[in-house]
């Protein structure tokens, strides 16, 4: 039911048809993140810990990628407590697939938030700055789960346990990914802003690269699903930079000024805090097209938040017949009123204890 002040749609029924299909996304989208969501994960400590370890006693060894792969057979003795933990943790690729969707259409309905309430109150510049980082986010989503949806789903438990594997270290550089090392910030000392070298990633050792990698490949994915939207990202960061767009769109008004004595023709224009009616006048067609855009992008967007639960059973189901095999081999670690490992939320005699 979003409303829009007339110099924005007056006169230009594409606009408002734009706006409409945006606007309506953005309703169905907060109906179901107002609910929010609710994750458990295992604490990486308890789970590093015997990893480093394993890979100190050769029990496992690391790649140059980060990923560390078992090569040796046979039992491998570790205390309960461990075992455990580490039993626990091979649900969190399905554990964070789910907090991944959640998260990131939580973050996708706050930008259509501020992008309608700043249009609402008769501004452009912050829509159109949140407008590139809607594409953003949706572009993410895209490409994490057409990587989902590419990886078989093998029946049998080692086949599956690479898989989901491979799922959990896609999902760990998706969601974490940073530039930053959040802890050496926050151990700076107080009131001191740190240096960047000392604050810039690094990966550890027996980890997973977490280097957050660069966003335009992920928009170059989502082009190939919705036309134009390379361009239409492009024309936006026009305005997320200081680049020429963030002067146009400061212009509301303009008028041509009669000669005066010096035979000299000006043209003056205004710039100010008011609504761009000027910008609109002149560049209406460029924002009827981002608009447009948007709203495909949107549409696109809703249709992998439904295959998503598809997806998401697909990696529970693996994740099943894993817990399985492991519960069988380890029973004295677990009680069967205990929450199963897998994710399912259910009691472990009701689901991968059966």
């Amino acid at each position: 039911n979003a409303t829009y002040p007339d110099w924005l749609t007056s006169g230009e029924s594409a606009l408002k048809k734009h706006l409409d299909a945006v606007a309506d996304a953005h309703g169905r989208l907060r109906a179901v993140a107002e609910k929010g969501f609710t994750y458990r994960h295992v604490p990486p400590a308890l789970v590093n810990q015997p990893l480093d370890k394993l890979v100190a006693v050769g029990v496992y060894k690391e790649n140059a990628d980060g990923t560390v792969f078992k090569t040796v057979k046979g039992k491998i003795n570790l205390p309960d407590a461990w075992s455990r933990n580490f039993i626990y943790d091979q649900g969190s690729g399905y554990r964070m697939f789910n907090q991944f969707v959640a998260s990131n259409r939580i973050a996708v309905v706050k930008l259509l938030d501020a992008f309608n309430r700043d249009l609402q109150a008769g501004d452009l510049l912050v829509p159109l700055i949140c407008a590139r980082s809607l594409l953003e986010q949706i572009s993410h989503c895209n490409e994490t789960l057409a990587f989902v949806r590419e990886q078989p789903e093998p029946r049998d438990r080692a086949p599956a346990w690479e898989v989901v594997g491979n799922v959990h270290e896609w999902l760990g550089k998706k969601t974490y990914g940073t530039r930053m090392d959040w802890m050496a910030f926050l151990s700076a000392a107080p009131g001191e802003i740190p240096k960047k070298k000392s604050v810039a990633y690094q990966r550890e050792v027996n980890r997973i690269d977490r280097t957050a990698e660069t966003i335009l490949n992920a928009v170059d994915h989502l082009d190939k699903k919705v036309a134009g939207t390379r361009v239409i990202y492009e024309m936006l960061c026009e305005f997320a930079h200081p680049n020429v767009g963030s002067f146009f769109v400061a212009g509301v008004s303009c008028r041509m000024l009669p000669r005066d004595t010096t035979d000299v023709v000006w043209i003056e224009k205004h710039l100010g805090l008011e609504p761009p009616i000027e910008f609109l006048r002149s560049f209406g067609v460029i924002i009827e097209k981002i608009l447009k855009n948007l709203s495909q992008c949107l549409v696109h967007y809703e249709g992998l938040l439904h295959e998503s639960n598809a997806l998401s059973d697909k990696l529970l189901r693996m994740t099943q017949t894993i817990m399985r095999h492991a519960i069988a081999h380890r029973k004295e670690l677990f009680n069967a009123y205990d929450i199963c490992p897998c994710g399912s939320t259910k009691k472990i005699k009701f689901c991968c204890g059966k």
